[in-house]
C-alpha cells in the first residue's frame, strides 16, 4: 500500500474520543471525591491548574486503560488506522515501556534476540527484565565524528544464518540522528528465516506517516511491529508513546498483557488526551505542517552547509547504500576548520543566543527541529551559526572520537543484574565482569552492559568519556570513578 493510504484525513479521524470526553466531563463541574488528591488542581500553582483539571482517575465514563472498552479503545483503533496497523497500544511510560513489553511478550523470553550493540538502553533493560540472550550485530560508525549511523544488512544476514533459533530481530530506524535503514530488505530476510519477528524502534519517526516525502514508515516496509515515542515529534507531553503491530503479527494478546505489566496502574489522562488530540490534529494538519518544515529544512540546510567552519553530516552518510533516507528535521552539524569544539559551540548558542540544541558533543551538535518551528526560528539558528563562523573560524587540534568498544558477553544480562556485586575502582576492573549498565547521554547508548567482560579497551573508553565532558549515566548512580562488578569467579 502507498504511504498516503495511511495518515490521511478521513472525517472520522478528526474525532478525539478521549480528549472530547474529558472536555465534556470537566464542563459538568462534578464534585471530585476521588483520586488524585489535588481534586482538580487545588493547592497547585496557577500554571498547573488547567492541566490538572484534565487529571482524572479511571472513572466509569472515562474507560479503563488496562481493560479498555469505550473511549480508550476507540482512540486506539483510530491510532491504528492512522498508522496502518493491525492493532495499536498507547504507552504512558514512554517508548522504553513498549520495547520492554516486546521482550516480555516473546514466546521464549530466555531465547536469543538479535539487536545492534548501539541500541538505546531501553533494549538492555528489556534483556534484564526478560532474561533474553543477546546476539549483537556491530554498529557502523563514522570515523570522523565517532557517531554510529546504522548497521550493515550483510551482518544481519550472517547472524540470521548462524543463529537458527532467534526469537526476534530488534533494530532502530530512524536512529537518534535521523538515518533510516532499508527495513523492506531486512523484512524479506527475516521472513525467509522462519518468519522471525522484526521489531523496529521507530521512536523518532512517528511523524513520517503524515507526509509522502519523509522516509517511509517501517510498518509499511514490512516490519512486524514498531514502537514510537510520540512526544519526540508530535505535539504530545513527555512519556507519550505507542506501539503498533503489523497485519500478520500473531502475539497481540501477549503484547497487550505485557504492556499492562510495565504500565502504571494510575494512567495519566492528560497524557492520553494529548496523544489522542495530536493524532486527530495531525490527521488534518500534519501534511501541511511537514511540507512547510521540509521547505525550511531544504533552504537552511543548504545555507548552513555553506558556512565556513560547519558541515552537515547527514549528506555524507546518505552515500551509504544501507541508508535509505534521513529525517529532514534532524540537523547534525560537524565542526570543521573551526577553533571551537561542539561543547563550546553549544555553550555559545545557549548563553549568547538563547538557543538550546538537542545534543552537543566533541565534534558535532544536533539541532532537532519541529514541524511547528517557523522560518524565523530556522533563521535565528542560521544567523547564530553565521556569527560563530565569522568569529571563530580557524584550525584546532582535531579530537578523534573513539568508537564504542564491543565487549564480550560472558554472563546473561539478567543473571548478571541479579548477581551479588562489589564496587571497585574503574582503573582496577580489568578482567572483572560488569554488574551495571553505563550509558553516555544523550542519546543513551550503553557502552557497558551487565554481564560483559571488562578489558583495557572499555576502561580507556569510559575514562575518555569522563575526560571529555560527556554525561555518563550509571544505573547504580554516580560512584566517583568506581564500577559495580560481579563477585567471585565466573
Amino acid at each position: 500500500m502507498k504511504q498516503r493510504e495511511y495518515g490521511k484525513s478521513a472525517r472520522h479521524q478528526l474525532k478525539a474520543p478521549i480528549y472530547n470526553t474529558l472536555v465534556k466531563y470537566i464542563q459538568e463541574n462534578r464534585l471530585r471525591l476521588h483520586m488524585p488528591g489535588h481534586a482538580g488542581g487545588r493547592g497547585m500553582p496557577k500554571v498547573f491548574q488547567d492541566m490538572a483539571s484534565y487529571d482524572f482517575t479511571e472513572l466509569p465514563e472515562l474507560d479503563n486503560f488496562h481493560l479498555p472498552r469505550s473511549i480508550i479503545k476507540r482512540a486506539a483503533k483510530l491510532l491504528a488506522e492512522t498508522a496502518g496497523a493491525q492493532k495499536s497500544f498507547f504507552l504512558i511510560n514512554g517508548a522504553t515501556s513498549g520495547i520492554q513489553a516486546f521482550f516480555l511478550s516473546l514466546r521464549n523470553m530466555q531465547g536469543k534476540v538479535l539487536l545492534p550493540r548501539n541500541a538505546h538502553q531501553a533494549f538492555f533493560s528489556g534483556l534484564v527484565l526478560s532474561g533474553a540472550e543477546p546476539v549483537y550485530i556491530p554498529a557502523q560508525t563514522d570515523e570522523d565524528t565517532g557517531v554510529a549511523w546504522g548497521v550493515n544488512r550483510q551482518d544481519i544476514a550472517e547472524a540470521l544464518e548462524k543463529h537458527a533459533d532467534l526469537e526476534a530481530v530488534f533494530l532502530v530506524s530512524p536512529n537518534y540522528y535521523g538515518t533510516c535503514l532499508n527495513v523492506r530488505s531486512i523484512a524479506r530476510m527475516t521472513e525467509n528465516h522462519d518468519a522471525v519477528p522484526l521489531i523496529i524502534d521507530e521512536a523518532h519517526g512517528g511523524h513520517f506517516v503524515f507526509h509522502p516525502q519523509y522516509p517511509e514508515p517501517a510498518l509499511q516496509q514490512g516490519a512486524d511491529a514498531v514502537v514510537q515515542g510520540l512526544h519526540k515529534t508530535w505535539p504530545v507531553f513527555n512519556q507519550g508513546a505507542c506501539l503498533h503491530t503489523g497485519r500478520l503479527y500473531k502475539r497481540d494478546k501477549q503484547l497487550g498483557q505485557a504492556v499492562g505489566l510495565v504500565s502504571s496502574s494510575s494512567p495519566s489522562y492528560p497524557l492520553l488526551a494529548s496523544m489522542d488530540y495530536a493524532r486527530a490534529f495531525l490527521s488534518e494538519n500534519g501534511e501541511g505542517l511537514l511540507e512547510q518544515a521540509l521547505k525550511s529544512s531544504q533552504c537552511y540546510k543548504e545555507k548552513i552547509n555553506r558556512l565556513p567552519g560547519f558541515k552537515l553530516v547527514q549528506e555524507e552518510w546518505e552515500k551509504h547504500e544501507e541508508i535509505t533516507g534521513t529525517d529532514p528535521l534532524k540537523i547534525l552539524i560537524k565542526m570543521e576548520n573551526l577553533s571551537l569544539d561542539g561543547f563550546q559551540v553549544g555553550r555559545i548558542l545557549r548563553e549568547e543566543f538563547k538557543i538550546e540544541v538537542e545534543l552537543q558533543s566533541v565534534n558535532v551538535i544536533l539541532a532537532m527541529m519541529s514541524m511547528f518551528h517557523e522560518s524565523q526560528e530556522w533563521q535565528k539558528l542560521y544567523e547564530a551559526l553565521e556569527k560563530i563562523s565569522l568569529r571563530y573560524l580557524g584550525a584546532r587540534k582535531r579530537i578523534r572520537v573513539p568508537a564504542p568498544p564491543m565487549p564480550k558477553q560472558v554472563v546473561n544480562p539478567r543473571s548478571a543484574w541479579l548477581h551479588t556485586k562489589t564496587l571497585v575502582d574503574l582503573r582496577n576492573s580489568r578482567g572483572c565482569v560488569a554488574g551495571e549498565l553505563i550509558a553516555a547521554y544523550p542519546p543513551g547508548i550503553p557502552c557497558m552492559v551487565p554481564g560483559e567482560l571488562i578489558n583495557e579497551e572499555i576502561i580507556e573508553y569510559l575514562l575518555w568519556l569522563r575526560a571529555n565532558c560527556l554525561q555518563v549515566h550509571k544505573a547504580g548512580g554516580e560512584s566517583g570513578g568506581k564500577i559495580w562488578v560481579l563477585d567471585g569467579a565466573i
